[in-house]
């Protein structure tokens, strides 16, 4: 334990008792949160039209198979993840990446914000445009020794990525999951807009 002043700090729980924990507050909630829905036309929200249904709270031991349902829903995202970090595995198996990274410091160690710059901005295209996000945490163990080289926490690393990936959804060009689906939703043209965009 560490002892700050008089307050002692005990170890952090670990992160899938905090999620369990969260899961089982969430099934919980069903049965004191009154349930309610809006009225719809097709797929539009009408405006006013909240109105409280009865309560259909889920059954007393749902939180047990409420993981392996998440886990089958999120499949192609987990085996999407899964499949790149394999082949960023082979690639820099391969010491090309390692090279790349290491040409980078030597042109541009004296100037370590265009580096981290470019690597932001390389994150945020790929976000606005493909809209990768959860595939970038493959990418991690990549950035550490960069970051580590030019005299900067591993947390860097983390923040690169995750800077780089939200401006990248906050303004994003042609992300299927933002824009491609508000675009279907509001009934415009798919992909209308982009000289605005860009």
């Amino acid at each position: 334990m560490n002892r700050v002043g008089s307050v002692v700090f005990g170890r952090a729980p670990n992160s899938l008792v905090l999620l369990f924990l969260l899961i089982v507050v969430a099934q919980l909630a069903t049965y004191v949160i009154p349930a309610g829905e809006f009225e719809r036309d097709g797929l539009r929200v009408l405006s006013g039209t909240f109105h409280l249904v009865d309560a259909d709270p889920l059954p007393p031991f749902a939180f047990i198979t409420s993981i392996p349902a998440g886990l089958a829903d999120a499949q192609d995202i987990i085996f999407f993840v899964l499949i790149v970090g394999g082949v960023l595995a082979v690639i820099r198996a391969t010491g090309a990446i390692d090279a790349v990274i290491g040409t980078a410091i030597r042109r541009l160690g004296s100037r370590p914000s265009v580096l981290i710059g470019g690597t932001v901005l390389l994150f945020a295209l790929g976000s606005s445009t493909i809209g990768m996000a959860e595939e970038y945490v493959a990418f991690v163990p990549i950035l550490v020794p960069m970051c580590l080289a030019l005299r900067m926490d591993a947390m860097m690393a983390v923040g690169i990525i995750y800077v780089g990936a939200g401006v990248g959804y906050a303004c994003a060009a042609l992300n299927p999951f933002t824009v491609l689906i508000a675009q279907d939703l509001a009934g415009v043209e798919l992909a209308s807009g982009q000289v605005v965009r860009w």
